[in-house]
């Protein structure tokens, strides 16, 4: 999940459907692999051990493992191997150690249709955080003027009472930065339910600055629920003197009596 986040970071794709798609393939195809790695340490061994004792080839032996796949599960291959062991059962057996002891606790097999739907359920458990990294890396907001994503954790510049939504959100929307800045009181300074404005920039801090307001509710006293109610991105020439008096207005409100 880590490298696949990091490739999509790399090649700056943003298609959430792609993204989510080819995260779900990669987690398949990472859990056939999972399972194919024993089906060739098999396949392998039979063949070196046939070529020894019957003096035949490589290619002849490969033929004789699949003729005894297709014999014993109708199929040959990958899919021949894990009928065979569908059939015989999986053994899983869970241990302690106790003084570098291993002591068996219990164990289980699946058979046949339980093999399955354990492999199955394997495989989700492999593909489906696979295509969650894509979807939620593809979901996040992308810096075009920086050509690079945000970071995924903001900053809280600071908050506005509640009482001034409306009014919050009619200065964004006409781009009055230097007016909202003086509705905003620092961080923990009034009580929840407040409206909280966070900024988000590239990790180079070049570009465009997201600027994102959260409104909170208290749910107990100490639980407070952040449901993200607008963004809105500025340009460096309007964030410079829009945190330049968000600062003064904060650092003037700590200094009055």
């Amino acid at each position: 999940m880590v490298l696949y986040d990091k490739l999509l970071v790399f090649v700056k794709v943003r298609h959430i459907v792609l993204t989510t798609f080819v995260g779900l393939m990669i987690g398949i195809i990472t859990a056939v692999t999972y399972h194919a790695i024993p089906y060739f340490i098999e396949r392998n061994n039979f063949i070196t051990e046939v070529k020894e004792m019957y003096g035949v080839d490589a290619r002849e032996a490969s033929r004789g493992f699949n003729e005894v796949l297709s014999e014993e599960t109708g199929s040959r291959g990958l899919l021949g191997y894990m009928k065979l062991r569908a059939n015989t059962g999986d053994q899983y057996t869970n241990y302690v150690i106790v003084n570098s002891i291993a002591i068996e606790l219990f164990s289980f097999s699946f058979r046949s249709t339980q093999a399955w739907l354990y492999w199955g359920f394997e495989m989700l458990l492999i593909a489906l955080p696979m295509a969650w990294a894509g979807y939620n890396r593809s979901r996040n907001f992308f810096n075009h003027s920086a050509d690079d994503w945000y970071l995924p954790l903001p900053d809280q510049i600071g908050s506005v009472p509640i009482e001034n939504k409306a009014v919050l959100t009619a200065l964004f929307q006409e781009n009055s930065l230097l007016n909202l800045s003086e509705l905003m009181v620092a961080e923990g300074d009034i009580p929840h339910p407040t409206l909280e404005i966070y900024e988000q920039h590239s990790k180079n801090r070049k570009g465009d600055t997201l600027l994102v307001v959260k409104e909170t509710a208290r749910q107990s006293p100490t639980k407070v629920n952040r449901t993200t109610i607008a963004r809105w991105e500025i340009t460096p020439e309007d964030y410079s003197p829009f945190i330049e008096a968000v600062n003064r207005k904060i650092n003037e409100s700590d200094v009055t009596p």
